[in-house]
């Protein structure tokens, strides 16, 4: 026999914070399947780049704030401690994720459009700037899965 259960508010937003966060880390997990298929393809890069930076920002960095928002509300409902030891962190490396994904990241793109339009794949410019792009881009997956490990396994930390 299925036992259901109505869902209830707090179920709802633990939901909804769980999709932004499956959409979030989602959404930058494919910009390495962009670039690895653009490497085989070097005539279609730049529209990978344009579409990596669009993803970024009309999918990722949205959900990505939307859940900031979720997740505050979650604590503000009172079962979670603010001074909980894997939230403080969690919230600590929410907060590099944040300053490299919507500081560092969306330039470092621009910057590679404009320089593979100008020089070309093979010039400095480009690839300082790709090298660059790739290590933002990896710290950021590293830190937003070291929080998604937190959320999940809620480790006593201290």
């Amino acid at each position: 026999m299925l036992y259901s259960e109505a869902m209830t508010a707090d179920d709802l937003l633990r939901f909804v914070h769980v999709l932004f966060a499956v959409t979030a880390v989602g959404a930058n997990l494919t910009y390495s399947v962009w670039l690895a298929h653009a490497a085989g393809e070097p005539e279609h890069l730049d529209y990978a780049l344009r579409g990596i930076a669009r993803l970024d920002s009309r999918v990722a960095t949205p959900s990505y704030i939307m859940l900031l928002v979720t997740g505050v509300a979650l604590v503000l409902q009172g079962n979670i401690p603010w001074r909980t030891s894997w939230l403080v962190t969690a919230i600590g490396l929410y907060a590099v994720a944040a300053v490299l994904g919507a500081v560092w990241y969306p330039p470092l793109l621009r910057e590679q459009v404009v320089a593979l339009r100008r020089s070309g794949l093979a010039s400095d410019d480009y690839r300082v700037l790709d090298q660059r792009a790739r290590t933002v881009g990896l710290a950021i997956i590293v830190v937003a899965l070291a929080v998604v490990y937190l959320m999940v396994t809620k480790p006593r930390l201290w």
